[in-house]
């Protein structure tokens, strides 16, 4: 399968546009089935895909760009994006670290998406410091039970902090390369995402 037809992140290009067409007409080589009817609703059916299932950017941000894979990000698949059913709606939903189109801040942002196929985007941590997110990952958390940064022992557990967590969806992993992490979970008790330390 074409790796345009698997893209997240952006509206389709003018030549990937007509790589579409292509694969279509390919497509009615083999089988010929429907006639130019069928064609056309096809190629619109794939253009409003592409144009209204992505999430909208926060103003002022953007996605990574192959210009960002320095660092740890070259040793890894895409650690920047990750997807899961985060908040227990049925939908899946996306993790995003995002650059600062203006500054050199920088982020971890979720996409909860929603019944009519938009995302609602929400801020988790917001960080300006010089070097840099490509220091950090993200990737899924199962759900299950998880012993805290306070029940490993880092330090004393306080301010609301358990020694093991327990997560009944999945979560985001936050985590530097080869140091801290914490999870960032929805509580279903206060409609919102939670954070509690993994690791120091």
């Amino acid at each position: 399968m074409p790796n345009i037809l698997k893209r997240k992140r952006n509206k389709l290009s003018g030549s990937e546009i007509c790589l579409l067409v292509k694969c279509i007409d390919c497509i009615f080589a083999a089988h010929p089935f429907g006639g130019m009817r069928m064609k056309i609703l096809l190629l619109l059916g794939a253009l409003t895909y592409y144009s209204f299932a992505q999430p909208s950017l926060p103003v002022g941000w953007r996605f990574p760009d192959s210009s960002d894979i320095i660092l740890g990000w070259k040793e890894y698949s895409k650690p920047y994006f990750t997807s899961a059913d985060f908040n227990n709606d049925g939908l899946i939903d996306e993790a995003w670290l995002l650059f600062n189109k203006d500054s050199k801040a920088w982020g971890l942002f979720v996409f909860l998406k929603t019944r009519s196929s938009t995302y609602d985007h929400i801020p988790l941590d917001i960080d300006s410091i010089d070097c840099c997110a490509q220091r950090m990952g993200i990737s899924v958390v199962t759900p299950g039970e998880y012993k805290t940064a306070c029940g490993k022992g880092y330090w004393d557990c306080k301010d609301g902090e358990t020694p093991l967590i327990i997560l009944k969806y999945p979560a985001i992993d936050y985590f530097m390369f080869e140091s801290a992490n914490s999870f960032f979970y929805w509580d279903d008790t206060v409609c919102k995402f939670k954070r509690i330390w993994i690791s120091d």
